[in-house]
This record gives C-alpha cells, sequence and structure tokens, in this order.
C-alpha cells in the first residue's frame, strides 16, 4: 500500500499472526513489534503523504496509518480506540515529517524487518 509491496492482506496476515503477542506477548516479542512500527512510521513520516496537495495521496497516508492500529490494540476493540490511536500516530507522524526525511531511504525497511524477526524469533 505505501511501504513498497506491503499491501493490506500483508497487515491483515500480520494483524492474525501478532495481534495477540503485543498485548500478551514476552517483552522481547513486544520490543521487536515495537521497532517495526517505528520504522512504518518514519516511512510514512518520511513520504510525508498526510501534508500532500492530493486527496489520493492523504488518504493513502490516512489509510496506512489506521492499518497499523490492530497491531497494538486488542482484537475487538472499540472503534473509538480505534480513531484515537489512529489520531496518535498521525501526530507523531506529522511532528517526525522533518526529521524522518535525513533517514536513507533503506533505514526504515531494514529496521522494521529486524523488528519482525525479533518478534518472530522471541514468540
Amino acid at each position: 500500500m505505501r511501504w513498497g509491496t506491503l499491501g493490506l492482506g500483508d497487515v491483515q496476515v500480520a494483524t492474525h499472526l501478532v495481534g495477540a503477542p503485543v498485548v500478551a506477548g514476552s517483552v522481547a516479542v513486544r520490543a521487536g513489534l515495537v521497532v517495526a512500527l517505528i520504522a512504518a512510521l518514519a516511512a510514512e513520516a518520511a513520504a510525508d503523504g498526510l501534508r500532500s496537495g492530493t486527496v489520493p495521496a492523504v488518504a493513502s497516508a490516512v489509510v496506512a496509518l489506521v492499518a497499523l492500529v490492530p497491531l497494538f490494540c486488542v482484537p475487538g476493540a472499540s472503534y473509538v480506540l480505534w480513531l484515537v490511536v489512529a489520531a496518535l500516530l498521525a501526530a507523531v507522524v506529522l511532528a517526525l515529517a522533518r526529521y524522518a526525511r535525513a533517514v536513507p531511504r533503506w533505514a526504515p525497511i531494514v529496521t522494521a524487518a529486524v523488528g519482525v524477526v525479533v518478534a518472530t524469533l522471541a514468540r
């Protein structure tokens, strides 16, 4: 959708695989997934889609942020909680945009991969 070849189906699969361990998993699993989330936020901030002048780019950025929410919420969480978490993620992305542009384009991808590998191995 926004991060290279990552699609909505991949996010749904990741949600089903790691959604519960984020809430009830070991410290290593949680740490790996937090690292992956930070990398995804850095990539989104570098893309700066929320400040784009085009509706499709802004919509894509919003969908990408909302897709991250299930990774850190208990399945069945209320829509209000989803909106609050998505708003917080959007605020973080907007605040980090200036700094994220200085990061090499490959760094968030490698960092997210390392986080997912750590979480998977620790599971």
